[in-house]
This record gives structure tokens, C-alpha cells and sequence, in this order.
């Protein structure tokens, strides 16, 4: 069983596959979509959800996840809020570099990987 994780209803994704899950994230304005991106985490922590459950054991844990998922949208706001200022300071000392490196490992390698594609496709 293949499932694809897409955003636009009818993709080479969501013909290849033999099931799906539409993000409906909205359009993408621009090629660095962090939106799609971040739905797509979401999908599969949602995906990983409904297979675990079944087990009564993990009951706890999966309640748990589902409460953060609902005060995602709040955290966020605030977190946007508190940092604004440091990103656009952080944006005008990186704006004239020439280069630009992330490093993660784990499970932060995927964001870093997409962070790096982000800033070559805007660039």
C-alpha cells in the first residue's frame, strides 16, 4: 500500500499512489511553500495517530499529542509574536551572505534539508 501526501488534487503524487491524503493547505504563492511543508508533518503525525489507535497501551501518549496538535495554532501565534523582531534582525545580517549552512541530525535532518532547499529556491 502506497499512500502519497499531497496538496493538489489530481498530482502525479496522488495518481501514483493507491490512496491519499489531500493537506488542503491553500495554494502555493511561491516555489518555498512552508506551509505545505508543515501540513505535511501534520498528516503523518495524524496518519501515525490512527494506526496507534488501536493500542491501548499508547491511549495516553496519543491523547496527549492530540491535545499539543490542537494548541499548535496558539503557540505559534505567540511565538510569532515574541520573535518578529529577532527574525527581521536575524533576515537583514543574513540578506547580503554569500552562503548559508543548516546542520541538524535526527529528526530535525528533514527540516534542515528543506530550510537549505527553501533559500537556494528563493534566492
Amino acid at each position: 500500500l502506497c499512500v502519497g501526501i499531497t496538496n493538489t488534487v489530481g498530482s502525479a503524487i496522488s495518481r501514483a499512489t493507491h490512496c491519499g491524503i489531500h493537506q488542503n493547505a491553500g495554494y502555493e504563492i511561491g516555489v518555498a511553500s512552508t506551509k505545505a511543508y508543515t501540513s505535511q508533518i501534520i498528516c503523518i503525525t495524524m496518519m501515525a495517530l490512527a494506526l496507534a489507535e488501536d493500542s491501548i497501551s499508547k491511549r495516553e501518549r496519543r491523547d496527549a499529542i492530540i491535545d499539543e496538535l490542537g494548541a499548535l495554532p496558539g503557540k505559534m501565534r505567540d511565538f510569532m509574536k515574541v520573535q518578529d523582531v529577532a527574525m527581521k534582525e536575524l533576515a537583514a545580517q543574513l540578506k547580503d551572505s554569500n552562503s548559508l549552512l543548516f546542520f541538524a541530525r535526527g529528526n530535525n535532518y528533514a527540516t534542515a534539508l528543506e530550510a537549505a532547499l527553501k533559500v537556494r529556491q528563493a534566492a
